[in-house]
């Protein structure tokens, strides 16, 4: 496990002010986080993998996968090898220049952020390609994988966390946590087929940067919750939201409130029918990545709020 550099612990060396996040063909991404990321790597496979008693190493499996991984990301790619042997360090060239330990570091160390993002996720898929448990991976495989991920993530100011079985976008760790998190539980429960696709749809939206399908997809999303909570499945979301008031969905408590409730709850709709895909016009510069995450922590509010059980 790496270990924790006491400057991070006592709050001396923080990652920036500003999360990072990818971009088409960027290469922001820190190079401590793309070596972080390396071991990461090794390491989950090593516990998928561990070594037999008194064994000084890892078995041949752990080799094995992560060649895998290589041959699968550079055939998916359209490329013989993630990095063609003449561009890797060192002036002799070998046979283990056409191996993982060769291949991964220097693919991480120059490929797009995009492909890194491509690697993280390929980690997970071929760990549960390997295994059997939780969600295709053992349990605490996975979940030592998930919570590593995240640290190296938060520590290095990456945007990135992986949660529920994905790899998101993360902006503001209040809004992620309070929202986002809950809202994608609540939605995978088994009750609201249509309104996860969308949701989960906004969020793949999002993370590639296209803004006003997040928009378009969080709004269905709550817009699909609101039908199901009522019963109402043909009305649209103004008259779904005066329905929810009615049977009670905002709580009786709330009554002296609901006034203003119900236009901060309109304020999601307004927004999808200005900056939805109708009538774009002049508008079209509008849905920017601050409006998308706007209305995605919105309507995940929103989603939690209306979609609780209310016992």
């Amino acid at each position: 496990m790496a270990i924790k550099l006491w400057q991070r612990k006592h709050g001396h060396l923080r990652p920036p002010d500003e999360l990072i996040h990818a971009e088409p063909d960027s290469r922001h991404f820190p190079m401590q986080f793309r070596n972080r990321i390396v071991r990461w790597a090794v390491d989950c496979f090593r516990r998928r993998f561990p070594p037999a008693p008194y064994a000084d190493d890892s078995p041949e499996e752990v080799r094995g996968v992560l060649n895998s991984l290589c041959h699968q990301l550079a055939e998916a790619y359209g490329r013989p090898l993630l990095v063609p042997i003449g561009d890797l360090p060192g002036p002799v060239a070998s046979s283990a220049d056409y191996e993982a330990d060769r291949q991964i570091p220097a693919h991480l160390a120059r490929c797009t952020d995009f492909e890194v993002l491509d690697f993280i996720d390929g980690v997970f898929q071929l760990l549960a390609q390997t295994s059997q448990g939780y969600a295709g991976i053992d349990h605490e495989v996975a979940q030592h994988a998930m919570s590593r991920l995240n640290v190296v993530c938060e520590e290095e100011g990456v945007g990135y966390r992986w949660t529920d079985g994905e790899l998101i976008r993360f902006d503001d760790p209040v809004a992620h946590a309070e929202a986002v998190v809950p809202a994608m539980e609540l939605l995978a429960a088994g009750q609201f087929g249509q309104a996860n696709a969308e949701f989960r749809r906004a969020l793949e939206c999002y993370r590639s940067g296209a803004w006003r399908d997040a928009i378009t997809n969080a709004n269905a999303a709550f817009e699909s919750v609101l039908k199901v909570v009522t019963g109402k499945h043909n009305l649209t979301a103004g008259p779904l939201i005066a329905e929810a008031r009615r049977q009670g969905v905002i709580p009786g408590y709330m009554q002296n409130s609901a006034e203003n409730l119900e236009k901060v709850m309109n304020v999601v709709p307004a927004v999808r029918g200005q900056e939805g895909p109708h009538g774009l016009g002049a508008r079209e510069r509008a849905a920017d990545g601050s409006l998308a995450r706007f209305v995605l922590t919105t309507s995940a509010a929103f989603i939690v709020f209306v979609g609780r059980d209310p016992s």
